[in-house]
Parts: structure tokens; C-alpha cells; sequence
């Protein structure tokens, strides 16, 4: 050093008397950013603020920390949209067309229970009839599931109510036997499997609506499942209920799983990589505060986590350890040379911008989100933004704090085999910039194989695929599916007279044969299995109950007495007051 000149790391460690308030070392924080050669020449504002930032560390650790735990009890207040009216736009058609539907003909939110019974009919009898055993079974079985809280039990329908109805139908039934056949035809695919041996009890549930509607029947699936397990033989139970509750549940759950497993390995890889406790808190603190913000804000404005939403926590991980080990590594090399308070601010003078821009970008690329149609995604796009945010806000107000804390320093370490890495690295960048020609057409030949594949992509449409192989609703799925014919439904609606008469009785006759033949006959899955398998018009329930002179001579009178015996079969595909 020439003399008569003072170095620059030596005025910065004493200080510069009269410029500025100084910190507790003597050393003022705006002067030393002043000094520090900034790698994008930031303003006197942004200076300002960070060196604020610096002056007061420690107030600013301790006062975030105490705002994150002020955070937790409305946070842990953030609830789960678990409606299916939550994965579509308020002016999606389809969804009007749903919650029509629901308020005409009640939802028909269904659950089958399923099993098979080898002796379900009498072997010797020409006319199909239950067996002894297995009427009573079915009887007791359905009498304990129409018991659980939030099945309506008196929709509750099985085998031997159809077959063995009560009042007028009973007795017509008993006196002409072709019927009972005629009646198994309509029921089969929904009651009774083809094979003889499957048999069904549909429960139909109590009427819930709203963003909890899925949650709070968890308690009612719960004890229907208990049933079915205990019952010899074991039955399945599957429904769109019940798909909707599970599909839910498994994300929730898969979310959380995800964010801990995420938040352990990244703790895990910075610990090995620094080896130092210190620089493994201060990630999780980053992280843990950007989250505990953002899902308090999302309460207090009244949003709810919806599927797609349900990985915030695990992103919001990746993003703020991203933030902490780009501070972390540079200011680990800063160290090198300079005492803690010049390699943070050194660090902080070069990264800000960075890190500043990273965040904000990758805020509004989040934000493009709110381009879509789907609901669920353009909520998930504002509360990425704003955890986005919260990051670079926590990490500016607890990282300078965290890493000055305390009088004895502990240094990131270095990764074991770090050098061998970077040699690596920089034999990479050595041999792009001799040979950018061939890494650019390498490039494009991986660019062309992959839009190859790109264009032949195919979206996944079989709502099972959502499960795993081994989950009780995939196979209770494939057991419904292979035995009877689908748990789903679809509803086909359309306006009547003011008054239903045999001609509208035929007209949806005619529809419903329609329905089978150039739907049913035709559209088949890869295996040729139908993918329509059962078409249930009123027209066909009204089989169930012939003409009978001056007992059953009239339409309104066959309606009452069919929905007598078939329990709101009626209700559900007929509304005389819509």
C-alpha cells in the first residue's frame, strides 16, 4: 500500500468519525453500502433501506419473529375448498347447469355399497327369488347403513325393495310373476350385477352445500367404510361423493407430506453443504414466516386453499431456500477477505437487485395465472404471488439479523468435493465457448424430439387414475365397475308440459332409446367395455307398474304408487313444480 493512504477495508472497519449514526461497533451501516462497490449501481433510496436494514438488525429479527408467531393462530385458521364448485368459474355453464340440476331433482349424491353373495337367489326357482339368508342380510345391512348420520334412510334402496315391494305393487307382483323379471332387468347394473351374485345397496345422502360440504361429511364415509369392512363378505363402497372426498383428502394430505419431506431434505442438503446449524435455522426461518404470512392474509381476505393450491407450501420452500443459499454462498466468499458486517454488506449491495427482480418476476409469472378459466388456478396464481413476496420481505428482515447474531461467528463451510464441482463446471462453460455451434445444434436436435413427444401428449380424462393402484376407492372402482357398470352418473334434463302425460312418458321413451343405442352401442372404452352402461328413464320405472282397470288405469296413479315402492325414484327424474 502506497503511503500516506489508508486501505479501504481499513476505513471501514474503524469507521468515519461525524458521517452518520454509527452501530454498536462503531461502524456506520449507510457509509460502509456506500463504499462497497455495488454490482447495479443501486439508488440512494435503496441504500437508505438497506442500511436501515443494517442499523437495525436485531430490532428487526426480533420483530418479525414475534409478527410470525402473532401469525399462527390466523393461519391455522386457513381451510381447505373441498366443493366441486370450487374447480369451476362462477359463469361456467356447466356449473349452473350442476347447481340447476340440484335444486330440481335434489343432487343425487349416491353412494353404492357393494359385495358379492354366491347364493343371492334360489337356485331351483323358474322366477328369480331371493334366497332366505340372503333377504335378510341384505335387510340388516341396509338398516345399519341408513343409520349413519347424514344418509337419509328413507332413500336408502336395495335388492329386496325392489323385488319384494310393499302396498299395491307388492301385491301385483306376487299375482303376476313375469314382473318380478321385468323388474330385475331395470334394476340390474344398479342393484344387482349381471353375474347373479353382485349385489348393491345405494344410500343417498343428507344435503350439504358450501366450500365444507366434502369436509364435513368425512365422518359419515368414515362409518359407512367401518360397515362395509365388518361385513362378511367385506363390501366395497365407491360413489362420486365419496371420489370427490377421497380425491380431495389424498391431495391435502400428499400437500403436507410434500412441504415437510421438502422442508427435511433441504434442511438436510444445506447442513451438509455448509455444516453449520445457524445457516440451516435461518432458511426454515425465511420459509416458515413467508408461509405463516401468507396463509394468515389469505384468512383474513377470505380465501381458501383449493387442489391446485394445496403445494404452496412446498414452493414457497423451494423458493425461499433458493434466496437463502444464494445469500449464503456469496457472503461465505465475501468472508474470505472481509470481517461479518463489510461481507454482509457487500452481499446485500450485490444481491439485492438480484434477488429483488428474481422475486418480482417470478411474482408476476405467477400472476399470469389469473388468464385462466379455472378457478382453482387463477387462486392458486395470487397466493403464489403474494408468498413470492412475503419471501424477499422475510429474507431482508431476518437474514441480516440472523447472520450478525451473537458474538462468536460461524462461517458457512464448504461442500465436500465443492472444488471438484467447480472445476467441472468451468471445463463445461470452457467447452460451450469453443464449441457453441455444436451445443446449439444439440440443442435443437433435443428441442425437436421433444416437441415430437409434446404434440403427442394426451390428457388423462378416467377420474380413477387420480388414486393409487392400492387405494379402498380404486379398488372399490374397479370391483363396481367390472360387476355392475360405473358408480358415475351423468343427467339429461329437459322441460315437460305443465302436466305429464303418456306422450311425454313416450317421448322419453324414445330418447332413452336413443341413449342406448347411439351412445351405449357405440362409444366404448379400450377394453370394449360400454362406456354408457345403464340408461334410467321414468319411462322405464313405469314398467315396473303395468295398467291395471280401475286400480292402476291412470298415469298419476301408477307415479304414486311407483314412487310408493321405489323410495323418491320419482322425485329424482320427474319435478312437477320446476
Amino acid at each position: 500500500m502506497p503511503m500516506g493512504g489508508a486501505s479501504v477495508t481499513d476505513v471501514r472497519r474503524c469507521g468515519r468519525e461525524g458521517q452518520g449514526s454509527m452501530n454498536s461497533n462503531g461502524i456506520d451501516p449507510e457509509q460502509l453500502l456506500n463504499d462497497v462497490p455495488s454490482g447495479a449501481n443501486g439508488s440512494g433510496t435503496i441504500t437508505g433501506l438497506l442500511a436501515m436494514v443494517l442499523k437495525y438488525r436485531v430490532l428487526l429479527l426480533g420483530t418479525t419473529l414475534a409478527a410470525a408467531l402473532l401469525a399462527i393462530v390466523p393461519a391455522g385458521e386457513l381451510k381447505f375448498d373441498q366443493s366441486i364448485e370450487s374447480l369451476y368459474a362462477e359463469d361456467d355453464p356447466h356449473l349452473a347447469a350442476f347447481r340447476a340440476s340440484r335444486e330440481l331433482f335434489g343432487g343425487d349424491e349416491f353412494v353404492i355399497v357393494a359385495y358379492e353373495d354366491p347364493h343371492l337367489f334360489s337356485k331351483d326357482d323358474d322366477v328369480p327369488e331371493l334366497s332366505t339368508e340372503s333377504r335378510t342380510r341384505i335387510e340388516q345391512f341396509a338398516e345399519k347403513l341408513g343409520q349413519v348420520e347424514g344418509v337419509q334412510a328413507g332413500s336408502t334402496q336395495h335388492l329386496v325393495q325392489a323385488l319384494e315391494p310393499t302396498g299395491v305393487l307388492g301385491r301385483v307382483m306376487k299375482r303376476i310373476k313375469g314382473l318380478r323379471r321385468r323388474v330385475l332387468s331395470l334394476v340390474e347394473g344398479v342393484l344387482v350385477g349381471a353375474d347373479g351374485r353382485t349385489v348393491a345397496i345405494v344410500l343417498r345422502l343428507a344435503r350439504a352445500t358450501g366450500s365444507d360440504a366434502t369436509a364435513d361429511r368425512a365422518q359419515t364415509f368414515a362409518e359407512i367404510r367401518r360397515l362395509a369392512a365388518a361385513h362378511d363378505p367385506v363390501a366395497r363402497v365407491v360413489g362420486e361423493p365419496v371420489q370427490v372426498h377421497d380425491m380431495f383428502r389424498y391431495v391435502e394430505q400428499d400437500g403436507r407430506t410434500l412441504f415437510w419431506w421438502s422442508l427435511g431434505l433441504l434442511a438436510a442438503v444445506i447442513l451438509v453443504l455448509f455444516r453449520s446449524i445457524r445457516w440451516v435455522v435461518l432458511p426454515l426461518l425465511v420459509v416458515v414466516t413467508a408461509i405463516l404470512w401468507t396463509e394468515a392474509l389469505l384468512v383474513i381476505s377470505g380465501m381458501k386453499l383449493s387442489m391446485v393450491s394445496s403445494m404452496l407450501n412446498s414452493l414457497v420452500t423451494i423458493i425461499g431456500v433458493a434466496t437463502c443459499t444464494h445469500v449464503t454462498v456469496h457472503f461465505r466468499e465475501h468472508r474470505n477477505e472481509h470481517p461479518p458486517l463489510e461481507a454482509l454488506a457487500r452481499t446485500i449491495n450485490q444481491l439485492a437487485p438480484a434477488i429483488f427482480w428474481t422475486g418480482a418476476t417470478t411474482a408476476v409469472g405467477f400472476a399470469a395465472l389469473l388468464s385462466s378459466t379455472i378457478s382453482p388456478v387463477r387462486s392458486f396464481g395470487i397466493m403464489m404471488s403474494l408468498a413470492t413476496l412475503l419471501v424477499l420481505l422475510a429474507a431482508l428482515l431476518l437474514l441480516p439479523g440472523g447472520i450478525l447474531l451473537g458474538g462468536r461467528q460461524v462461517d458457512p463451510g464448504r461442500a465436500p468435493g465443492e472444488g471438484q464441482l467447480v472445476r467441472g463446471l468451468q471445463f463445461l462453460a470452457r467447452g460451450i465457448r469453443r464449441h457453441p455451434r455444436m451445443v446449439l445444434l444439440a440443442v435443437g436436435i433435443v428441442v425437436i424430439v421433444a416437441g415430437a413427444g409434446l404434440a403427442r401428449l394426451e390428457v388423462e380424462t378416467d377420474f380413477s387414475e387420480n388414486f393409487r393402484q392400492d387405494s379402498p376407492i380404486r379398488l372399490g372402482l374397479e370391483f363396481v365397475e367390472t360387476r355392475l357398470g360405473g358408480a358415475g352418473n351423468w343427467e339429461v334434463n329437459f322441460p315437460t308440459s305443465d302436466e305429464l302425460t303418456q306422450e311425454e312418458i313416450d317421448r322419453v321413451r324414445r330418447l332413452a332409446e336413443r341413449l342406448k343405442t347411439e351412445v351405449a352401442d357405440q362409444m366404448k372404452t379400450d377394453d370394449d367395455r360400454r362406456r354408457l352402461t345403464k340408461v334410467v328413464p321414468i319411462s322405464d320405472g313405469l314398467e315396473m307398474v303395468p295398467r291395471v282397470p280401475f286400480l292402476l288405469n291412470t298415469l298419476p296413479k301408477r307415479l304414486k304408487v311407483l314412487d310408493q315402492s321405489q323410495p323418491e325414484y320419482v322425485s329424482s327424474l320427474y319435478n312437477a313444480e320446476a
